[in-house]
């Protein structure tokens, strides 16, 4: 007899500035409203339950990640969406199996065709460059065939309707038509928050390190 599904665990970190949380999470969402979590940068596991975690964790909130821009893991057996992330803050924490080299990111959208994957990723190619902090390394936990969709709870109604130009709550994106998402995507991808925008021109050097470290 099966046990019940093994628990996974995670080490992430959310960005602070709650604008741009909400406008991370729309993008997201609208990308796959059947993605689960809300955008996050993976930085270790998966573990089969917790660990303590090196002493270097506690010195990870109030960094800075920069994004430079869009691009995607796309191979016979992935078709994921990421926005890349620049932080070598992150990088003497950083313990992923499945991507052993130092690729931190911030997923748009797993698991979707091919073809519509490329065409998120034209539209995320989109985003001008934008940096924002970080707070503390934190554990998230998941399960196969999981079917909870915090993502959908996380989402700023008040922004999306003020978006999609209607009232519209997230729940309403699950059976929405793609074509019809991906229009309002195209929308929000213009709506970077100001700060994280301005974050990135005023420390274009600090980038440009980390790009070349």
């Amino acid at each position: 007899m099966a046990g019940p599904p093994r628990m996974r665990v995670f080490y992430v970190v959310y960005p602070e500035d709650p604008a741009l949380c909400a406008w991370l999470n729309l993008l997201r969402v609208l990308a796959n409203p059947h993605e689960k979590e809300p955008a996050h940068v993976t930085v270790r596991g998966p573990y089969r339950q917790r660990y303590r975690l090196p002493q270097a964790a506690t010195g990870v909130r109030g960094s800075t990640v920069h994004v430079p821009g869009a691009d995607a893991f796309l191979g016979d057996k992935q078709s994921t969406v990421i926005l890349r992330c620049q932080a070598e803050q992150l990088r003497a924490l950083w313990r992923k199996p499945d991507y052993p080299s130092f690729t931190p990111h911030l997923t748009l959208c797993d698991g979707l065709p091919r073809a519509l994957s490329e065409e998120i990723l034209d539209v995320a190619r989109t985003i001008p460059p934008f940096s924002f902090r970080v707070g503390d390394l934190v554990p998230i936990f998941t399960k196969p065939k999981q079917t909870a969709l915090g993502l959908l709870s996380a989402i700023d109604d008040a922004l999306l309707a003020e978006i999609a130009g209607q009232r519209l709550h997230a729940e309403a994106l699950l059976r929405m038509a793609t074509r019809e998402r991906l229009a309002l995507l195209r929308c929000v991808v213009s709506r970077l928050p100001t700060d994280a925008a301005s974050m990135a021109e005023a420390h274009p050097q600090t980038a440009e390190r980390e790009h070349l470290g």
